[in-house]
């Protein structure tokens, strides 16, 4: 499973937090072989997960839950959730959903994502 985790104080994804097996977030101190547990507070207070889909849009970029993507070159944006196991493309009425998995990626154009625009 591929994933990153948003930083909620810092605004921006964390390079040095990590998933061990049971899900739990560890964080490495940069330049030291140091590690640590957050407890759940710090997690559900600071941090947020999102998973990758494991689709590439037309660039070979990653797709990750919480991503902005455009459909060829339609005007609305869609966000990228995860529901009941699948990976979805919603537009902003919350209205039309896509399966992700039914475009090929010279479909789909990555143009962000809901935490940093």
């Amino acid at each position: 499973m591929k994933y990153r985790v948003w930083d909620k104080v810092k605004r921006k994804f964390a390079d040095n937090i990590v998933l061990d097996k049971d899900g739990d977030l560890i964080e490495f101190y940069q330049g030291t072989s140091d590690w640590t547990y957050l407890t759940p507070g710090e997690c559900v207070d600071r941090y947020l997960i999102s998973m990758c889909s494991l689709c590439k849009d037309e660039r070979e970029q990653y797709i990750y839950e919480g991503d902005l993507v455009r459909i060829d070159s339609e005007r609305p944006l869609y966000t990228v959730t995860y529901e009941e196991g699948k990976f979805l493309l919603q537009n902003d009425e919350n209205a039309v959903l896509h399966d992700l998995y039914e475009f090929y990626p010279f479909q789909l154009k990555k143009v962000g994502n809901i935490y940093q625009n």
